[in-house]
């Protein structure tokens, strides 16, 4: 074995350990899945432990960002407990996206009274069909 895979996989390991200690963010789903833009938004629903600080990033294939919002704490979608936001299917220029498959990051960035060492991120897959 190189040695630049076991620095990896103890990368691997070592990161995976530091998340899920630290689940802050979690049940993170959006419905309907597959969404037609044109028909209804998609709900981007997700659970906090702790009001915090929230990104949320929608990404192409090629991790080019299509969306994002930035939410405080305490506001709808940094709240404890469940959050939903919304989403119409347009990228950040306000048109509808192409069709095709789509990254949604959830990002806590800090929680209440609570500093966090690394941000935590929870990733789910939105699939665009437009008829």
């Amino acid at each position: 074995m190189n040695h630049c895979f076991k620095f990896f996989t103890f990368l691997f390991i070592f990161n995976s350990a530091v998340f899920a200690n630290e689940n802050s963010i979690s049940n993170l789903k959006n419905y309907p899945n597959p969404f037609n833009p044109g028909e209804k938004p998609t709900t981007i629903e997700y659970q906090l432990e702790y009001s915090s600080n929230v990104t949320i990033e929608i990404f192409d294939l090629s991790w080019h960002l299509v969306r994002k919002w930035t939410i405080e704490d305490g506001q709808l979608g940094g709240k404890q407990g469940i959050n939903q936001i919304f989403w119409d299917g347009k990228n950040s220029d306000n048109q509808i996206v192409t069709e095709g498959a789509y990254v949604c990051v959830v990002s806590v960035l800090a929680e209440k009274g609570i500093k966090l060492k690394n941000k935590q991120r929870n990733t789910t897959k939105i699939a665009v069909i437009n008829k």
